[in-house]
Formats: C-alpha cells, structure tokens, sequence
C-alpha cells in the first residue's frame, strides 16, 4: 500500500435547500474524484469538508 498526502478543503454553506447538491454539481463538472466527504452544521451553517482528486481542480471549485 503506498500512503498519499491528500488536502482536505472545508467550505461553510448557507442553510438553504440545494446548496450542497450545488456544490457536489460544481465538483462533478470539474472531474474531481472525491474520496472523503463530512458534512456537519456550525453556527448556524453547513460545514462542508471534501478530500479528493486532482486537488487543484478541487481546489478552482471550493475557492
């Protein structure tokens, strides 16, 4: 087994029906592979954390 550094991104959503579909549509389109997803509320707001490939991609999306 070979260990990979991967960047987890964490992103606050407003808590509104369809942010997070949203969001996963945007990581689709962009041809990220997302190997972990958590998703929480804080403060009021969806806390969204992704880890997936390639970062950069994902990267262009969460900013």
């Amino acid at each position: 087994m070979i260990a990979r550094r991967l960047t987890e991104f964490t992103i606050y959503l407003a808590q509104r029906p369809g942010e997070l579909a949203g969001l996963l549509e945007a990581i689709d389109a962009a041809g990220v592979d997302v190997a972990g997803l958590s998703v929480t509320e804080y403060n009021e707001r969806g806390l969204v954390r992704l880890v997936g490939e390639p970062e950069e991609s994902l990267r262009r999306v969460m900013e």
